[in-house]
């Protein structure tokens, strides 16, 4: 029996919950459309409520990330109050996060999901740190310059990209495996912008104040406020590192206290270098496929590029999701890409542009080039 919820909505089913907000399916109940949406668990009396003007705040940050259209960042609609609900429409997205489809594969991730990974949030850094100024720019409030040669167009230097830049760009400041949802088809969407820094101020609609600790730079265990898009690089590279070796590289020791534990893994995070990417991936492969020997299936830029967002010190990393995502694409538009070893025991899927050859064995893919940015899909 359907159940009519908060007014509009036939209720479907609840897809998440934290300290501030549940998450629930749902079909509109005039016009028949599925999606989430998001609700705060406060009431809220009027719109003059603090906690009513923050969540208005996060919401004008994702509906203002929304004017490039990027397919691999969530997508909201206006936020209303209803029935002394804050509540905000949010696209459907069929899948799960990271967190359970490494678990779904025993731990084990093939190499062609982790380079749509690397694309596709890749390229979603590369939008929030970067291109996002190209959607936001006004010519009036930013007191940008006409084009003498064509009047439809602004005079764009270095210098007044770089202000604009540093205007509009998003950190994302929480990113972790919770907070990417990988759909049916095999594309990643980046989730949750309640911690992001939008400019130079923060939004910060969440209970957790510094973000998931085993995906927390160390720069930010010594000040939530000293934030960059390095910080952003940092935690991605987490992510990419537990898609490929099957865990993050410094686990939380749920075995002792909590304090010991937090500060156990605060310098794990400032001072251990990571366990080598080999031997967690080739346990996990031999584990999840037992009497096959693993062989090394992934190339050796893909795990510098990674070693390289897990550097100690921010100016040793990428300074932002564009530089990462244009050291990607240089590497997977190689035609030719030298030391890559195949597991001939995986079979490949398309995932790369051009027609690469090693050992006999070939793989390719379909791409569209969409607003200067490549989305891979498998």
């Amino acid at each position: 029996m359907s159940t009519l919820f908060l007014k509009d909505y036939i209720f479907l089913d609840q897809l998440g919950q934290g300290g501030f907000a549940s998450v629930y399916k749902v079909r509109h109940n005039e016009l028949e459309y599925i999606r989430a949406i998001r609700v705060l668990k406060n009431d809220i009396i009027d719109k003059e409520d603090i906690r009513y003007k923050n969540f208005l705040k996060e919401c004008k940050l994702l509906l203002r990330l929304g004017n490039g259209s990027h397919p691999n960042i969530t997508h909201i609609y206006r936020p209303r109050l209803v029935n002394n609900k804050a509540i905000v429409e949010m696209d459907y997205i069929d899948g799960c996060d990271l967190f359970k489809h490494i678990e779904l594969n025993n731990g084990f991730i093939k190499i062609d999901d982790v380079m749509n990974l690397l694309s596709s949030i890749g390229s979603a850094l590369s939008y929030c740190h970067f291109d996002i100024y190209k959607y936001c720019m006004d010519r009036q409030i930013d007191e940008l310059k006409d084009d003498p040669e064509d009047g439809k167009k602004v005079l764009l230097d270095e210098a007044t990209i770089d202000r604009l830049v540093k205007k509009y760009r998003v950190i994302h400041n929480d990113i972790h495996s919770g907070n990417i949802m990988r759909r049916e088809d095999g594309r990643y969407v980046l989730l949750d912008f309640g911690l992001s820094i939008d400019g130079e101020d923060v939004v910060r609609c969440s209970q957790r104040t510094g973000g998931a600790p085993e995906f927390k730079s160390p720069e930010k265990w010594d000040s939530d406020n000293d934030l960059s898009t390095q910080s952003d690089i940092y935690s991605f590279g987490i992510v990419l590192y537990s898609l490929l070796a099957g865990r993050v590289p410094f686990v939380f020791n749920k075995g002792i206290a909590e304090a010991e534990a937090m500060y156990n893994l605060m310098n794990a995070h400032k001072k251990d270098m990571p366990e080598p990417i080999f031997n967690l991936r080739k346990m996990a492969f031999e584990a999840s496929h037992p009497g096959e020997t693993y062989q090394k299936d992934y190339p050796d830029w893909l795990e510098k590029i990674i070693l390289k967002c897990l550097e100690k010190d921010p100016q040793k990393r990428y300074k932002d999701g564009k530089e990462l995502h244009d050291d990607y694409l240089k590497h997977a538009n190689n035609p030719v890409i030298a030391n890559t070893p195949i597991n001939k025991s995986i079979q490949p899927t398309p995932i790369a542009k051009a027609r690469i050859w090693k050992d006999g064995l070939n793989y390719q893919s379909l791409y569209s080039n969409d607003n200067d940015f490549i989305y891979f899909y498998i």
